[in-house]
């Protein structure tokens, strides 16, 4: 996740500095976080954990989306996409936030990296940016099901 285009540990870290200079008695890192999303020190987030069939298929259609709109570079509906995972996950109980933010940013991954598989059995020397016929799709946005597992 980015805010001002920043990856959000560097803008936790930026705050809690700016915090600690003019506050440095009264330091409290939670006012800078959501519950459920301080990962400060912590691994245990890190891990898939099951989520819903439907949330699955939106960040697969969106990250298609995403990728075809942007020729598989991040634009401003990649940050709509961000939102909409954090959105998700504020619905859910608060030990299961970052690790659902973690499985879901797995999820559209994965599938991002399909999709630059599939343009790059058309044109091995495909970079991201680079225009490409989203015809190439055609047969694998056909298949309606999607990998259950992850």
């Amino acid at each position: 996740m980015r805010i001002g285009g920043q990856p959000l540990s560097m803008w936790i870290k930026t705050m809690k500095q700016a915090d600690k200079i003019s506050n440095p008695k009264n330091f409290d890192p939670s006012k800078f976080i959501e519950p459920g999303m301080d990962i400060t020190g912590r691994s245990d987030w890190k891990r898939i954990v099951e989520v819903s069939d439907d949330i699955k298929e939106k960040v697969i259609q969106q990250t298609r989306r995403n990728f075809i709109n942007g020729f598989g570079m991040v634009n401003d509906e990649s940050e709509n996409f961000n939102e909409f995972i954090k959105k998700h996950a504020q619905t859910l109980p608060v030990d299961k936030r970052a690790s659902t933010m973690w499985t879901l940013t797995q999820i559209k991954t994965g599938e991002a990296q399909k999709l630059v598989d599939i343009v790059r059995e058309h044109n091995p020397t495909w970079k991201h940016g680079e225009p490409f016929d989203p015809s190439i799709f055609k047969n694998y946005f056909s298949y309606t099901g999607f990998d259950k597992r992850v």
